[in-house]
């Protein structure tokens, strides 16, 4: 069983796979809402002691400032790297152009205008998916994205996301 797709880029689907890989599980929330949670704490305390007359002691404010700058910094960091990320995907798969390629029981080949390659199912190692865009994330750390447009019906890329279900032993 062999399934067709290919299609060319866009920035919303870029922005789509980043955002997929860059989502939190699990317990990920909890340290990332911890930033700013120490943020606003750390400035309340601050205003407290500001609104209340105790003063703030010059070596209070730079550890609170200090301690600010770590929690805003610990904050924005994923939010950073990932538009970082999103740029630089962008770039290459812009300059690529249209990619073609065929899914099958062995793994996945496609080819693009400066690229062509084949991946086998078992080097797959990270899967992330919604509705319209799966993410395949190899060993090595190479992102593969299929967007839904890529393939020519909505039987096919039911095929392929039950294909890769299969046959990819991945952490989702």
């Amino acid at each position: 069983m062999e399934i067709e797709f290919g299609g060319k880029y866009t920035q919303d689907q870029v922005r789509q796979a980043v955002r997929l890989l860059s989502r939190p599980r699990g317990w990920g929330w909890v340290r990332r809402l911890a930033g700013p949670m120490l943020f606003l704490f750390t400035l309340g305390l601050l205003g407290y002691a500001w609104i209340s007359g105790e003063g703030v002691r010059p070596y209070s404010l730079v550890r609170a400032g200090t301690l600010l700058l770590l929690a805003g910094y610990y904050s924005a960091s994923p939010y950073l790297s990932a538009r970082q990320l999103e740029k630089q995907l962008w770039k290459v798969l812009d300059v690529q152009g249209a990619q073609r390629g065929i899914a099958d029981g062995r793994g996945v080949a496609w080819q693009g205008l400066l690229y062509a390659g084949e991946t086998g199912w078992e080097k797959f190692a990270r899967i992330r998916a919604d509705d319209t865009l799966l993410a395949l994330i190899t060993e090595e750390g190479t992102l593969h994205i299929f967007p839904r447009a890529f393939f020519h019906s909505a039987e096919d890329w039911e095929r392929f996301r039950k294909l890769v279900q299969q046959r990819v032993k991945a952490i989702q």
